[in-house]
């Protein structure tokens, strides 16, 4: 059971080869290995396999570290939309003055 588990499309140093099809992208069977350079099967094992799922308390590390810049962006985007409608304001008045 453990074997079937640690196949190479569910490694995290596996990256899947994608063919372009008419509206669509389809998944090979095969794709790179990162560990070995190499492509592989997707079926294929090995004993470097690890896990590409990261865990909850990282997750949430990794987001309560990006807030604060998320933050200074959206501030940064409401100070530009203040500004136009501001600026679209007052040449709305000007336009009515003349």
């Amino acid at each position: 059971m453990n074997e079937m588990k640690k196949k190479c499309w569910s490694c995290g140093k596996f990256s899947a080869y994608y063919t372009r099809g008419f509206c669509c992208l389809m998944k090979e069977d095969n794709g790179f290995c990162r560990e070995y350079n190499k492509v592989v099967k997707k079926t294929d094992t090995c004993d470097k396999w690890y896990c590409k799922r990261t865990s909850k308390e990282r997750r949430i590390k990794i987001v309560l570290r990006s807030l604060p810049e998320i933050y200074d962006k959206i501030a940064a985007l409401e100070q530009i939309l203040t500004e136009e409608t501001e600026l679209q304001n007052i040449k709305n008045e000007i336009d009515a003055i003349i």
